[in-house]
């Protein structure tokens, strides 16, 4: 399974711009008529991190048995630790303001997939799943931020921007079809 943050990170010149996007992934699991979730289709602890020079390695399942598969199920939590982390820059008022959003909350996520995603005995199968980062950040309401530090902070102090945070987050993870 290969990852892959639309667009680039950095964004460049977007307002927002992306710098660093972070998913933290405690489950993942491929689901299929002879893989309702065992150990040869799931995978715990993953740390999806987009930045300068680094994108997420793609996760191996080489032990998965064949079959028709037809979802990926994601557990996003980060425990001790944020479940994801966003941020860049974003101009306001012709001033540019470094933004962060953090967010603690686990999030379900299950991403279809076509009903041709069959892996033959000895074969392959490839699968993309992709996370529409520049989504996640456009047309957020920045001025119900708070300002701490100088930056525009987006957490649990924020909560009805947060939960739109968590709904963006939710639906730009999809299967990737490019």
């Amino acid at each position: 399974m290969r990852w892959r943050g639309v667009p680039e990170v950095p964004t460049g010149q977007d307002n927002p711009n992306v710098q660093r996007a972070t998913f933290r992934v405690r489950t993942l699991k491929v689901i299929g008529d002879s893989a309702p979730g065992e150990a040869a289709t799931t995978r715990e602890n993953l740390s999806l991190e987009w930045r300068r020079d680094k994108t997420p390695q793609p996760v191996l399942f080489d032990q998965a048995p064949p079959g028709k598969y037809a979802k990926i199920d994601l557990v996003l939590r980060g425990d001790d630790r944020d479940t994801f982390e966003i941020s860049g820059v974003v101009r306001r008022n012709d001033i540019d303001y470094i933004y962060e959003i953090e967010d603690s909350s686990q999030l379900l996520v299950s991403v279809p997939l076509p009903s041709s995603a069959t892996l033959r005995p000895g074969g392959a199968l490839s699968i993309g799943v992709r996370i529409d980062i520049r989504d996640i950040v456009k047309d957020l309401d920045f001025g119900a931020a708070r300002i701490e530090d100088g930056k525009l902070k987006i957490d649990d102090d924020t909560p009805a921007l947060q939960a739109q945070v968590r709904a963006k987050v939710i639906s730009s993870i999809r299967l990737d079809t490019e």
